[in-house]
């Protein structure tokens, strides 16, 4: 008997839009063994505590909307772009599989490559200026210290 279709529903979609296989979610979940995923999508048992625990602890919350998960409520993403610096690598939670497609990121990084050296550069402008502060501020220092040497 089908226990929760609708959730197995959502499970699904979750899965795809991560684009891994629900045995790597398993295993990205930290179960030893993926028949408790499969059981919950094939209807066969609810999402238990752990399940979410799990969930929300792998990093999925991060860019997934829990209410969503569990209940249906709001859209499933928390936001349109949710590729954040902390889930995006070896450690990844979305499978290399159309990641392109899926989010907006290529593998090779080149737009996210020209960000960040558009931000270094400016950066290093913003340094320099702060360099050049600091050496009028330690000649001005220098100048009052001659000058309250010179009176006393």
């Amino acid at each position: 008997m089908k226990k929760n279709t609708i959730f197995s529903e959502r499970l699904l979609k979750l899965i795809d839009y991560l684009a891994i296989k629900p045995n790597n979610f398993a295993k990205k979940l930290g179960y030893d063994r993926s028949q408790t995923v499969y059981d919950i999508i094939n209807g066969k048992s609810m999402p238990s505590y752990d399940f979410f625990f799990r969930f929300i602890n792998a990093g999925f919350s991060e860019i997934i909307n829990v209410e969503w998960v569990i209940a249906g409520k709001g859209k499933m993403l928390k936001k349109e772009n949710p590729i954040s610096n902390s889930i995006v690598g070896d450690n990844s939670i979305i499978g290399d599989n159309n990641r392109q497609q899926r989010t907006g990121i290529s593998n090779d990084r080149s737009i996210e490559d020209k960000n960040l050296t558009n931000i270094i550069k400016e950066l290093k402008v913003q340094m320099e200026s702060k360099d050049n502060i600091i050496d009028n501020l330690i000649k001005q220092q220098s100048i009052l210290i001659s000058k309250l040497t010179e009176k006393l």
